[in-house]
């Protein structure tokens, strides 16, 4: 979470609108909502660099909404 929250801080200085929404932690999965496309991405690509896994992102309608899953086995 540590990392997921200074994500967050670094993105602020680029796109000070971009925050972290709300945090779900469930059975082993945790659910991010961000305000925008840019905060989410990073945030995967931050997982991917320290924790390895694989990360797949789909796009929403007109670049809008993205949805970033990144998974480690």
């Amino acid at each position: 979470m540590n990392l997921i929250h200074n994500r967050e801080k670094q993105e602020m200085k680029f796109y000070p609108m971009e925050r972290i929404m709300s945090v779900d932690d469930q059975d082993n999965c945790i659910r991010i909502a961000t305000t925008g496309i840019h905060l989410a991405r990073k945030i995967g690509e931050g997982l991917v660099h320290s924790y390895q896994g694989q990360l797949q992102f789909t796009d929403g309608d007109a670049e809008k909404n993205i949805r970033v899953i990144w998974e480690r086995d």
